[in-house]
């Protein structure tokens, strides 16, 4: 059987999903181990993650379109908004100790700009 590549990148996720749950219910601090040396270097993280979103989005694209990419995300928003509701104290530490500190836009730039981008070509999918 021949996996198409949105289906390889859905196997992927399911694996690293599985693995995930496997080693969180077994060893916590190991996951912990891994989440900080991935984040290690935050920079190299960037630019592999930025290389992989759009590797994503160019096979998404091949069999989807713009705006069902952002029902889709706004679909995995509300499944982040469930888990984020269960550690609501922490989370909302974290959302003061960032918006408190000067730059916050800037200090995101890219992401800014991404974000920008990707909204204007769903709006003129949308409203074209």
């Amino acid at each position: 059987m021949a996996f198409t590549p949105v289906e390889i990148i859905a196997l992927m996720l399911i694996a690293i999903t599985i693995i995930k749950l496997l080693v969180l219910s077994t060893n916590p601090k190991k996951w912990l181990s891994l989440v900080e040396g991935l984040y290690a270097n935050a920079n190299t993280t960037k630019v592999i993650a930025l290389i992989l979103a759009a590797i994503v989005l160019y096979y998404l694209l091949q069999e989807i379109t713009i705006v069902q990419i952002f029902a889709t995300m706004a679909f995995i928003f509300l499944i982040m908004a469930i888990k984020f509701a269960s550690y609501k104290n922490d989370i909302i530490a974290l959302a003061r100790k960032i918006l408190n500190k000067e730059g916050v836009i800037k200090k995101s730039g890219l992401l800014v700009v991404i974000w920008l981008l990707l909204m204007i070509w769903a709006l003129y999918a949308i409203f074209g």
